[in-house]
């Protein structure tokens, strides 16, 4: 069966008859004699893609929520064929079609549609799409970046798309060329170069920022002694940054000038802004972040909440007010002095936060 075809009935993503690759097969097949990437970098060198995972804590995320729960966190071909194939399937159901010519993007016999009238799980998946086929015709211009880990060998501190786009590209032509991918190894994870990369990045989101933010903030109270629970003990990802939401409580006096630089920023309002991020529902945190919402969007979001919230407070006070004036003039002439006082004792309950 022809790959083509093979991503047309959806069993290119089923795991079924893909043989480990050796690691002497994929380095002739992809790399060949394997060099420094250039002076002044580490060395780069061909490293397993099942041997790697994304971090958790990374604030730019490449797989939207909804997909990322459907993945049980193994780098291994199974678990990403699983991961692509739900990713396909949010899709269809956000196109509203049974079908995705996924193959003939790879392929690239389909005409680009325009980004911006595509859905959250369709763009996302372009992304990747758009980076394996560049990493097809082009082969691996960047390596990615990866520390030492303990759940899977190594960690990605840098190139999640592009460890996608491998995935990808192995489970399409189930080739063992797309085994190994080009990474640097770092000896340790550092949240300040990993903040110094995603702040070059213009199209870094609100919510990737307010993270970024918040493992900064972390890092310098942990340098404090102070201790942070871990982030698989909450429900969400936005409880774990939300540790440091409150700034009073965990100020930054004296790195803001470094917080800035890491960032990007070109002023410490943005910090705030970017911080007060970490307070929002859980609910907008993840349309936000899945739909690559800035800043003004988010904050425009909110006041249209804020204003829903008003609008429903004003109507229910509108019928509390007319439902009084009803009792009120039924009630005889002698029992209204009685009602109002219980009216006003409620209220003042209700202004003391009692009732």
């Amino acid at each position: 069966m022809s790959t083509r075809n093979r991503a047309r009935n959806g069993s290119m993503f089923d795991g079924s008859g893909m043989a480990a690759p050796t690691l002497a097969e994929a380095d002739s097949a992809i790399y060949g004699a394997i060099t420094d990437i250039d002076k002044g970098r580490r060395s780069a060198r061909p490293i397993s893609i099942f041997e790697i995972a994304p971090d958790p804590m990374q604030p730019r995320r490449a797989m939207p929520f909804a997909v990322r729960a459907a993945w049980d966190g193994s780098p291994s071909a199974d678990s990403m064929a699983a991961v692509f194939a739900a990713w396909i399937e949010l899709v269809c159901k956000e196109l509203g079609v049974s079908d995705y010519p996924l193959a003939d993007f790879l392929e690239g016999h389909s005409d680009v549609r325009d980004t911006d009238r595509m859905g959250v799980y369709e763009a996302s998946l372009m992304a990747v799409v758009d980076r394996a086929t560049s990493i097809k015709n082009e082969g691996q211009l960047d390596p990615i970046t990866v520390t030492s880990a303990t759940r899977t060998a190594y960690q990605i501190e840098r190139g999640e798309i592009r460890w996608l786009a491998f995935h990808l590209l192995y489970l399409y032509e189930q080739d063992q060329k797309w085994a190994r991918i080009l990474a640097s190894v770092e000896p340790t994870r550092n949240v300040w170069r990993q903040a110094a990369e995603n702040g070059a990045r213009q199209n870094l989101n609100a919510i990737a920022r307010a993270r970024q933010i918040a493992l900064l903030v972390m890092d310098i109270h942990s340098q404090r002694h102070v201790q942070f629970a871990p982030m698989h003990i909450y429900g969400t990802d936005r409880e774990f940054y939300a540790q440091v939401a409150d700034g009073n409580l965990y100020g930054i006096k004296g790195e803001v000038d470094k917080i800035m630089v890491a960032c990007g920023f070109k002023n410490d309002a943005q910090i705030r802004q970017y911080r007060a991020l970490l307070r929002i529902s859980d609910d907008l945190w993840r349309a936000a972040d899945d739909g690559n919402w800035s800043l003004v969007k988010i904050q425009a979001e909110q006041k249209k909440g804020r204003a829903s919230v008003n609008e429903n407070y004003t109507s229910l006070t509108k019928k509390i007010v007319a439902s009084l004036q009803k009792h009120y003039q039924k009630a005889e002439a002698g029992d209204r002095a009685e009602l109002i006082q219980s009216i006003r004792a409620w209220l003042d309950d209700i202004e003391n936060g009692q009732a």
